[in-house]
């Protein structure tokens, strides 16, 4: 539920004669026209090139130093130098590497490939492995997805006779490593005019560049679609998974990197897709942005999680017949990697749930550390229990006396801030607003508890922000609109699928979909539509026929039985305006008053007898006797505010043997059959209530 959160349209609405000129000029509904012109595409040039996906592939020796860059590398192969590609662990820096190394054993060279392991090298370049390197002959490195942070690494290598030519994607310092060539969209002397590349983007860039450079003579159009016909299926997979975002020329890496996916598959994508149907015991998935993010990305990465990235790189270099038990392995390294996770969640959880029994204080923030958390996954289960919690969360692998781990903020929670404020007891840390890493000597565990818990609870937390599209009324939804949305992919970050407003929506009927999803059928203006929610049971979602709410959502076309239907995914939902809204600030006092912290209870908190008795014969009027039903505290509470009084009143009951409780918004309640009278001022809670409010005896 997104009742804490501002709600707003990303940009403001275009004026109405541009929409009717894109709309009248390019065949499209109002509907798209708008969209178009609220994302700057407010021209006819400039949308229909957005449409036809015709930006041009940018110069690559715009570039800086990919002239000398290329220039290096053309040499090396013409000399038969042993060359090596360094690389890094996440599918970006696989796909990098695959590219580079594919590439240049078409050209006839044998290269080298090395990727740091995760646990004991970490990110970047390290001078072991550069002597390691140097030990089988390699005069010239050439890094993918890494190294514009290599400064001292740069100096050692040069220091061992070998070249280096650095092509990152990454934020540069104020200093850039002394090698041969620094290919980076992201240094400040760049004229590129596209930053947002992905390593495996450079990549691409820097194998166009050399093939160009040595073929002077012919077409450039010629050879940058032999390029692409080799590789751009790989950018376009390690983009998309590196969460760059989906505009100007990733834009068009995408799109027809995902075409050649689609119609003429390299052995290894279509290996690990059809190993994912078999194991899922689906149909192989649609090709699309979505089938890279969350099915062929998360098994590249689990390989670099739980062994070597080299597992996933094997997938791309070796034989075809040997693709299918590659790709079976990255599976298999992908379950796994969820098995583990769910243990190290299992195990959080129940430190969490030991929290007030062990004398730890409720926390505004959550850290937690074991010698027997995978480091590879310590920043997935944080994101997790950041979720789940809505606090700032860090996990923390240690080795011996050393943890290194993984935060994860809420929105409006800086996290680097939080982490200044404890920079002392840490060895490093580095990261984003939302996401960071850090080291730390475990002897200092605990006074960083402390004070990272102190620097949260201070901090001033910004309102979360959903921005959508459009507002728009459910008489100007349909199935067209849907399926000419679709001119807008490919869609993920910095090109986001449309999200769309709905607000006052009547819920009228629930049908829970299995275990895990859920379909709403809301209607306004005398029209109805299905609503989806997925990754949301029935049991957890507060809403109830008759309910009013608002609604995010993306249109999407369902396609069953030969029927081609509209229905809306939902994204976020709230109550709508003048209905009750249950705040995540008295969700968690309630959940303290019930631990037994009483430090906040006031008069106003307090049942007495007669309001117990009120709620008691609501929910025995509306749920009858032995049976499992879903309420929403909504609907018993007079106002907001009242939620933590609820809570204890429905508690008091409990105790009394009159119902049964579990969940919490919303709750599954069941009331047994009884005629017994009971007095409630003798129930232990109601006794440590008003004692700790200064009246034990008081009954009404």
């Amino acid at each position: 539920m997104d009742s804490e959160k501002i709600w707003r349209p990303r940009a403001e609405r275009p004026p109405a004669d541009t929409v009717r000129a894109l709309s009248a000029e390019l065949g499209l509904l109002p509907l798209t026209a708008q969209i178009l012109a609220g994302r700057g595409y407010t021209t006819l040039k400039t949308a229909r090139e957005f449409l036809s996906l015709s930006a041009d592939y940018h110069d690559p020796f715009l570039l800086p130093d990919m002239q000398t860059a290329a220039e290096r590398l053309s040499l090396a192969i013409d000399r038969g130098e042993q060359i090596a590609v360094y690389g890094d662990y996440d599918a970006d820096g696989v796909t990098s590497t695959a590219m580079l190394m594919l590439w240049l054993r078409s050209m006839g060279g044998s290269p080298i490939s090395y990727i740091p392991d995760r646990e004991s090298e970490g990110y970047g370049m390290s001078t072991a492995a550069l002597d390691c390197l140097q030990a089988q002959g390699v005069s010239l490195i050439v890094t993918v997805d890494t190294g514009v942070t290599a400064i001292e690494e740069a100096d050692y290598c040069r220091s061992l006779g070998m070249d280096l030519v650095i092509t990152d994607h990454h934020e540069c310092r104020e200093i850039l490593p002394d090698a041969i060539a620094v290919v980076d969209p992201k240094r400040p002397d760049s004229s590129y005019p596209f930053d947002g590349l992905a390593g495996v983007g450079v990549a691409l860039k820097l194998v166009s560049a050399t093939e160009l450079l040595r073929h002077p003579g012919e077409d450039r159009n010629l050879v940058l679609r032999s390029v692409f016909r080799s590789y751009i299926d790989l950018a376009a997979i390690g983009t998309v998974a590196d969460v760059m975002p989906l505009t100007d020329e990733n834009r068009f890496i995408v799109s027809r990197g995902l075409q050649m996916m689609e119609k003429r598959p390299r052995t290894a994508v279509t290996a690990l897709i059809k190993a994912v149907a078999e194991e899922k015991g689906n149909s192989p998935a649609a090709v699309d942005t979505s089938l890279i993010s969350f099915t062929l990305a998360p098994r590249i990465n689990a390989a670099g999680r739980m062994e070597s990235a080299d597992a996933a790189l094997r997938l791309f270099l070796c034989p075809p017949e040997e693709a299918a038990a590659a790709a079976r392995h990255l599976c298999d390294c992908n379950r796994r990697r969820q098995e583990e996770e769910n243990r190290i969640l299992t195990l959080a959880e129940r430190a969490l749930a030991n929290a007030p029994a062990e004398g730890i204080p409720p926390a505004h923030s959550i850290v937690l550390g074991g010698d027997d958390f995978c480091g590879g996954v310590v920043g997935i289960v944080a994101a997790r229990l950041c979720e789940r919690y809505d606090k700032p969360t860090i996990l923390l692998s240690f080795d011996g006396e050393i943890g290194k781990g993984s935060g994860r903020a809420p929105e409006g929670i800086d996290l680097v801030s939080a982490l200044e404020e404890t920079a002392d007891l840490l060895i490093r840390y580095g990261g984003h607003t939302a996401a960071a890493g850090l080291t730390i000597s475990k002897d200092n565990l605990t006074a960083f508890a402390e004070r990272f818990d102190q620097a949260v609870a201070s901090a001033t937390r910004e309102i979360p922000v959903r921005e959508y599209d459009l507002a728009i009324t459910p008489s100007h939804l349909s199935l067209r609109a849907a399926q000419e949305l679709t001119l807008l992919e490919p869609c993920g970050s910095g090109n986001p699928l449309p999200l769309f407003c709905w607000e006052g929506a009547t819920v009228d009927s629930i049908l829970p979909l299995g275990e895990k999803h859920t379909k709403l059928i809301c209607s306004g203006e005398g029209v109805s539509h299905p609503v989806l929610l997925f990754g949301t049971p029935r049991t957890a979602l507060d809403v109830f026929p008759g309910d009013r709410i608002d609604l995010l959502f993306e249109l999407s076309v369902n396609e069953f039985r030969g029927n081609t239907t509209l229905q809306l995914i939902c994204r976020g939902w709230r109550p709508a305006a003048g209905e009750i809204r249950i705040t995540t600030a008295e969700v968690d006092r309630a959940g303290a008053l019930l631990a037994g912290d009483l430090s906040t209870l006031t008069d106003a908190d307090l049942p007495t007898r007669e309001e117990c008795g009120r709620i008691y014969r609501i929910l025995r009027n509306t749920l009858g006797y032995n049976r499992a039903e879903l309420i929403s505290p909504r609907r018993l509470v007079a106002g907001e505010g009242e939620y933590p009084k609820l809570r204890l009143t429905l508690a008091l009951l409990s105790d009394a043997g009159l119902l049964t409780l579990r969940g919490d918004l919303p709750l599954t309640v069941t009331l047994p059959r009884t005629e017994q009278k009971v007095d409630l001022a003798a129930l232990p809670l109601w006794k440590r209530l008003y004692g700790a409010a200064g009246d034990p005896e008081r009954r009404n």
